[in-house]
C-alpha cells in the first residue's frame, strides 16, 4: 500500500492510476488544500483507493463499471507503457451485453412498481391488500412480462387458504392487472399470466 511518506509525484506509466485516472490526485495527499499543477481534479473515493493501493484494479472496475481506459488523459499518460492485457474479448463483450440487459430489466421492473402504485390509488373498487401483495410477487417473478401462477403455491406463500388466494387473483384479473395467457391443469401445470402495472397497459420487460 502506498503511504504518504512514499507517495509518487505522478502515475507510473502502465499502472492502474495511469490507465484510469491520471489527472486525479487523492484528497488525502492535498497540501494546504492544493494539488500538484499537473493534476486537474481531486480523485473520487474509488479512485483514491485505487491510487493508494487500498483496492485492486479488478475491484475498482467492479465498483465503477469501467471496462477500458475511461479517462481522457489515460492514452497520453500510458502511450509508452506495455500493451494492456485488458483488451476486449468475446467473453467480456458478452458480459457487457448481459450487464446492460440486466440493468434495463431492473429499470423496467422498478418503473413497473412505481406505475402500479400510482395506478392502484385510482382503482374503483380498490384492491384489497392481499391482491396488492400478490401483484407485487407476480411482478417480481415476471420474465418477458409473464409469470407462472398457481393458487396452491400462492396460498402457501401468503399463509392463506386457496379460496382466499383465488379471490385475490380474481381481483387482479377484474382490474385488468393480470391476463391469462395459458390456463394450467390442476395439479399438473401452472397458469401463465401476463402481468400489467396498470389496467390495459402493455408491458415490455
Amino acid at each position: 500500500m502506498t503511504t504518504p511518506a512514499f507517495r509518487p509525484d505522478r502515475p507510473t506509466p502502465g499502472s492502474p492510476w495511469a490507465r484510469h485516472c491520471p489527472e486525479a490526485w487523492p484528497r488525502e495527499w492535498l497540501v494546504n488544500g492544493k494539488m500538484p499543477p499537473e493534476f486537474t481534479r481531486p480523485a473520487t473515493q474509488d479512485e483514491a483507493d485505487l491510487i493508494t493501493g487500498r483496492i485492486s484494479e479488478a475491484r475498482f472496475l467492479y465498483y465503477t463499471g469501467k471496462r477500458s481506459n475511461p479517462s481522457p488523459l489515460a492514452a497520453s499518460t500510458a502511450h509508452n507503457a506495455a500493451p494492456s492485457s485488458n483488451a476486449p474479448t468475446r467473453q467480456s463483450k458478452r458480459q457487457r451485453r448481459r450487464g446492460r440487459s440486466e440493468r434495463n430489466a431492473l429499470v423496467e421492473r422498478v418503473r413497473g412498481y412505481r406505475q402500479f402504485f400510482e395506478a392502484v390509488a385510482t382503482l374503483d373498487p380498490p384492491l384489497s391488500p392481499g391482491a396488492v401483495a400478490v401483484w407485487c410477487w407476480l411482478w417480481t417473478c415476471t420474465k418477458a412480462s409473464q409469470a407462472k401462477l398457481t393458487t396452491r403455491k400462492l396460498a402457501k406463500r401468503f399463509h392463506v387458504d386457496q379460496s382466499t388466494a383465488a379471490r385475490w387473483t380474481t381481483e387482479l384479473g377484474r382490474a385488468g392487472l393480470i391476463e391469462t395467457m395459458r390456463r394450467g391443469k390442476p395439479g399438473r401445470s401452472a397458469t401463465i399470466v401476463r402481468v400489467r402495472y396498470s389496467p390495459n397497459t402493455k408491458t415490455n420487460e
